[in-house]
């Protein structure tokens, strides 16, 4: 009885006498749930719109004079992400956006490396498509490669910094300015390679899976193991 009792209040609400009323209370329980569904399905169209025009708009800011051939498309700006913009996308990324040949300048902040790792990122939560997760390792894999305690002097490395030591850094400054100095950008270096490794590492289904790039660096050859080591030189970065 008690139960029947707490049911049935749920769906209740008092007039302005202070009289139950139970029409009031399942027309106000309906219209809930109208609103809920509404407010759920306008909060993916939002999130597939944000996602959608944060990638395109690294696309432009990247290779804007770059011919249409080899473009990204947009198909529309509701519903799910279409193959065609998958597919359009992979080859852009693919052909048009290597990683840097001196990763110094900042290049992995304000240059097209940098805003290429995590537009893969951005498309990879949006779609699961695992190559587009291996275009971003590829650029994770840059980035930590082309630090200056990792990278040779002929790739721009082994740089003595303001320390008078070689620091595990990413010169702010050209590739002859000696000795090299780095500010607060670095962090931003980090986030591109911790970012990755989050995706993958909140996957254990890929964990130990084999990367298809034949671990060129050195860095782990399954996905799992290649996460560790960028959330491992993060760390090294923070406390060196």
């Amino acid at each position: 009885m008690n139960n029947l009792l707490i049911n049935l209040s749920f769906f209740t609400t008092r007039n302005n006498n202070n009289q139950f009323n139970p029409l009031w209370g399942i027309k106000t329980y309906f219209m809930k749930q109208i609103y809920c569904q509404h407010f759920k399905e306008m909060k993916k169209t939002i999130w597939r719109t944000i996602c959608m025009s944060l990638i395109f708009l690294a696309g432009f800011m990247m290779q804007a004079h770059h011919s249409m051939a080899q473009s990204m498309v947009l198909d529309g700006a509701t519903g799910s992400v279409t193959q065609n913009e998958i597919d359009k996308f992979k080859a852009y990324m693919q052909a048009k956006v290597s990683a840097p040949d001196y990763n110094g300048g900042n290049i992995w902040v304000y240059g097209n490396s940098g805003k290429a790792l995590e537009a893969c990122g951005l498309m990879y939560e949006t779609t699961n498509d695992i190559d587009i997760l291996n275009r971003m390792i590829y650029y994770a894999d840059a980035a930590l490669a082309g630090r200056n305690d990792l990278a040779s002097a002929v790739n721009g490395g082994q740089k003595v910094t303001w320390t008078g030591a070689i620091d595990p850094i990413w010169p702010s400054g050209a590739v002859d300015v000696s000795p090299a100095g780095a500010g607060v950008e670095q962090g931003e270096v980090l986030s591109h390679m911790l970012y990755c490794a989050k995706l993958i590492l909140q996957n254990p289904s890929i964990w130990n899976i084999i990367v298809p790039d034949s671990d060129p660096n050195g860095f782990g050859s399954t996905y799992k193991q290649r996460a560790v080591k960028y959330v491992t030189e993060a760390d090294y970065v923070m406390d060196n």
